[in-house]
């Protein structure tokens, strides 16, 4: 069991953190409204949404989408700053050596999408559960 967490700890974090914000989002959201099961469906969804848009984003950057954004400031902090002018030869040698580094990552991203489709799974059951109290 210990060989599990310490294999996995990156990703548990990561899904308790996601679960924390989660349930943060939830909780701001239902006690600033009538806390009604109507509010509750919408707090969950909301929740939901934003912490799968949120393994969305992090695929988005994994994937190099920002190394432009990324190399063009970094450059322009070094040529303000004087550190070292030639951190990089070319944006082709940035993008490189952030591909390296992102192979090494683990994909916990995943676990953000595990507890979105949580809080998705329990906008089902609350949205079930309200349309049998209506009618």
């Amino acid at each position: 069991m210990r060989t599990f967490i310490y294999k996995y700890k990156s990703h548990i974090i990561t899904f308790v953190f996601s679960l924390v914000f989660g349930a943060a989002v939830f909780c701001l959201y239902f006690f600033l409204k009538n806390q009604s099961l109507k509010d509750a469906v919408d707090a969950c969804s909301i929740a939901g949404v934003a912490l799968i848009g949120g393994g969305l984003m992090v695929i988005i950057t994994r994937l190099g989408a920002f190394d432009t954004f990324a190399y063009g400031f970094k450059q322009l902090l070094t040529s303000m700053f004087n550190k070292d002018p030639n951190m990089f030869n070319s944006m082709a040698d940035y993008k490189i050596q952030k591909y390296d580094q992102r192979k090494k990552k683990k994909k916990t991203y995943l676990m953000l999408f595990l507890a979105g489709l949580l809080f998705i799974i329990a906008v089902i059951v609350l949205e079930i559960i309200l349309r049998l109290q209506i009618k």
